[in-house]
């Protein structure tokens, strides 16, 4: 179905978008207490914050599907913003609207492909943002909404609210696991990065090495083969590595705790922390939380010139000493351990979306070996116009070879699937001609193209 929610009635979001005193769009993915530029904001304590907190939740209870609050630090007592997870409730209209946007692109489908759902992920996000936007005015009328992709910040008592749009409750599910408590995600995705996994607020995924699927062959990072998505469960995460999920749901009543339960996980490694890349470094010497947890492992304090500071500068306005951490000096290897990647294959058992990368790799270098864009410079075309021959020769390929359905390109370059199908198509037509037919074949198009 286009919508994992069910759809209900709403009396909001008929503020039109141009009404709001001051709205800007980011195409970006932010969030932070620093989004509002043009009004003011102002610290809250933990009381005034918990009050800002159930008027939000109250507000917007009956707009939205489902809701939370991100979960801050136990020992937190000054807060610059409220970071609220969302998924939207449309109006019946708004999901008319998406619905019929999505039946206009299928008219055009010969048949299902990842361009599809990309496509109705697309479309819906667009309509659950629209959405969101229009009841933020509605409902809270703030002097100033920003969005940066699907984060919109605002004020409400001139203090920032980031209100996050998530498309269905699994994804929203994963998001509050991985956004609570400060930096424990990036934290622990700090250590899943050693390993060669990635973990994020989309949950567990790996960019498949090529020296994972042949070991005799040096990493390097820059050498992927593709995506393997892993788990969007915050459950099966910690079941993968090792930390308990109960604990983490019941909450902590101390920073310690924390720090105490991130160290249970399976790949937890104090030296994962002596070397780290940009992102990382900066939260080491910026983030208050960050920084007791490295503080905590005891780790020596290393002055080098690829620190995020100067040499030299070891002290911080406050005057104590900050701790120099190194970068990831190894361009190849980057943060990267060891590689752990196919014991996460195994343990999700995706061995088969490994073996069908593999097998689209090697159906790719096939069909290199018999058609590329030198057959097209070795019949002396300009470089400037290999491009568009090529195009012209695939077409007329399929045109006048029985593959698949028969027929030709039906010219409508804007539809993604459409064009996939085409590709498809042309590239059976290379599986099944012999490379000899295929480079006379070139000779006499591109002999045509001279004419």
């Amino acid at each position: 179905p286009l919508l994992s929610t069910p759809l209900h009635s709403s009396p909001l979001l008929s503020t039109p978008l141009h009404s709001s005193p001051l709205l800007l769009v980011s195409p970006f993915f932010s969030m932070g207490g620093h989004a509002l530029k043009h009004v003011e904001t102002v610290r809250l304590g933990r009381n005034k914050y918990e009050e800002i907190k159930q008027e939000v939740l109250a507000r917007v209870a009956e707009h939205a599907e489902h809701v939370r609050i991100v979960r801050e630090l136990p020992e937190k007592d000054s807060f610059g913003d409220l970071d609220v997870l969302i998924v939207p409730r449309l109006r019946v209209q708004d999901a008319a609207s998406t619905a019929s946007g999505n039946t206009q692109q299928t008219q055009h489908q010969q048949q299902p492909c990842a361009a599809s759902a990309k496509k109705k992920q697309k479309v819906l996000m667009k309509a659950f943002n629209r959405a969101t936007r229009n009841m933020i005015q509605s409902v809270f009328e703030p002097r100033e909404l920003v969005s940066h992709g699907d984060v919109h910040s605002f004020d409400l008592h001139s203090f920032q609210i980031d209100m996050i749009v998530m498309p269905n409750k699994q994804v929203l599910d994963m998001a509050d696991f991985y956004f609570a408590y400060s930096d424990v995600g990036g934290l622990v995705g700090r250590l899943t990065a050693a390993h060669g996994i990635k973990y994020g607020h989309l949950g567990l995924w790996i960019e498949l090495l090529h020296c994972t699927v042949y070991p005799d062959n040096p990493v390097d990072l820059a050498h992927r083969l593709g995506r393997v998505h892993l788990t969007t469960d915050p459950r099966e995460v910690c079941r993968f590595l090792g930390l308990c999920y109960d604990a983490f749901q019941r909450g902590f009543d101390t920073n310690h705790a924390i720090v105490e339960w991130i160290k249970t996980c399976r790949f937890f490694d104090p030296r994962h922390f002596q070397s780290l890349n940009r992102r990382h470094r900066h939260r080491a010497v910026t983030r208050p939380f960050y920084i007791a947890f490295v503080e905590s492992l005891g780790l020596p304090a290393t002055d080098c010139t690829h620190g995020l500071r100067n040499e030299g500068d070891e002290c911080g306005s406050d005057g104590v000493k900050q701790r120099m951490l190194t970068q990831c000096l190894d361009p190849k290897k980057g943060e990267l351990a060891e590689n752990r990647q196919m014991a996460a294959v195994e343990f999700f058992c995706k061995q088969a979306d490994v073996d069908a990368i593999v097998r689209q790799r090697e159906r790719r270098i096939a069909l290199k070996s018999k058609f590329s864009g030198r057959l097209f410079a070795d019949c002396g075309l300009e470089k400037h116009r290999l491009a568009e021959a090529i195009s012209a020769f695939k077409t007329h390929a399929i045109s006048c070879t029985a593959v698949g359905d028969g027929g030709g390109f039906d010219g409508d370059a804007d539809d993604a699937e459409s064009v996939a199908n085409e590709e498809e198509r042309f590239d059976q037509f290379v599986v099944d001609t012999d490379a000899a037919v295929i480079h006379d074949m070139v000779q006499q198009f591109c002999a045509s193209l001279r004419v």
